[in-house]
């Protein structure tokens, strides 16, 4: 009988070893607060403290984890060009902004897409008159 359960406490320890033996260590942030960051018809959502730092790359992008890395506060929403023409941001509401965003606008361009409607400046992929409202509400008001 010992004999017996020799054996079979060594076939148990031998089948639980590497049950053991196994384990994973999870990858997750504990984050807190946040805010999103808009740039042309792209959106960007990050959170306060999140201390993941370090880049991920993907063909032609590029996104820096860490304390909003390079990042700056989103600007204004009808801050849409520095009168360059190139829809480069200068932080002012000018003409230039309103000029640029009515040709993004009349094209139907995704980069019109400022609001879904709800006056939350929430994109919904399309470009339609309530972005054109949203939009010059917050260039009349200076953003």
């Amino acid at each position: 009988m010992k004999r017996l359960n020799l054996v079979a406490s060594m076939v148990v320890l031998a089948l639980a070893a590497p049950a053991f033996a196994q384990f994973s260590i999870p990858w997750y942030t504990i984050d807190g607060g946040g805010g999103t960051s808009i740039g042309g018809s792209f959106t960007l959502s990050g959170t306060i403290g999140q201390p993941d730092a370090g880049s991920m790359a993907g063909g032609t992008f590029t996104l820096a984890g860490g304390f909003w890395a390079g990042v700056s506060a989103p600007g204004c929403v009808a801050d849409f060009d520095d009168g360059s023409g190139t829809g480069t941001r200068d932080g002012g509401v000018t003409v230039e902004d309103l000029l640029y965003y009515l040709v993004l606008f009349g094209a139907g361009d995704a980069r019109a897409d400022v609001d879904d409607g709800s006056s939350t400046g929430t994109h919904d992929g399309g470009v339609t008159l309530e972005d054109l409202l949203f939009f010059l509400l917050h260039f009349q008001a200076g953003c």
